[in-house]
Protein backbone atom coordinates (compact mmCIF):
# COMPACT_ATOMS: atom_id res chain seq x y z
CA UNK A 1 0.00 0.00 0.00
CA UNK A 2 1.02 3.30 -0.82
CA UNK A 3 1.15 6.43 1.77
CA UNK A 4 -1.60 8.11 0.94
CA UNK A 5 -3.85 5.56 3.08
CA UNK A 6 -2.52 7.62 5.79
CA UNK A 7 -4.03 10.53 5.42
CA UNK A 8 -7.37 9.05 4.30
CA UNK A 9 -10.27 7.43 6.96
CA UNK A 10 -11.72 5.10 4.74
CA UNK A 11 -10.90 2.92 1.86
CA UNK A 12 -12.81 2.19 -1.29
CA UNK A 13 -14.90 -1.28 -1.32
CA UNK A 14 -12.59 -2.46 -3.52
CA UNK A 15 -9.10 -1.79 -1.68
CA UNK A 16 -10.58 -2.86 1.74
CA UNK A 17 -11.53 -6.24 0.07
CA UNK A 18 -8.22 -6.40 -1.66
CA UNK A 19 -6.78 -5.44 2.08
CA UNK A 20 -8.56 -8.26 3.84
CA UNK A 21 -8.03 -10.94 0.94
CA UNK A 22 -11.75 -11.39 -0.13
CA UNK A 23 -14.20 -10.48 -3.10
CA UNK A 24 -16.28 -7.47 -3.24
CA UNK A 25 -19.14 -9.61 -3.53
CA UNK A 26 -18.49 -11.23 0.16
CA UNK A 27 -17.33 -7.60 1.46
CA UNK A 28 -21.01 -6.45 0.90
CA UNK A 29 -22.42 -9.46 1.94
CA UNK A 30 -20.33 -8.96 5.70
CA UNK A 31 -21.85 -5.53 5.26
CA UNK A 32 -25.60 -6.26 4.78
CA UNK A 33 -24.58 -8.86 7.85
CA UNK A 34 -23.51 -5.87 9.54
CA UNK A 35 -20.12 -8.29 10.34
CA UNK A 36 -17.79 -5.04 8.70
CA UNK A 37 -18.77 -1.35 9.32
Amino acid sequence: MTGDYRTRSYLSSGEAAKYLGISVSLLHELVRQDRVR
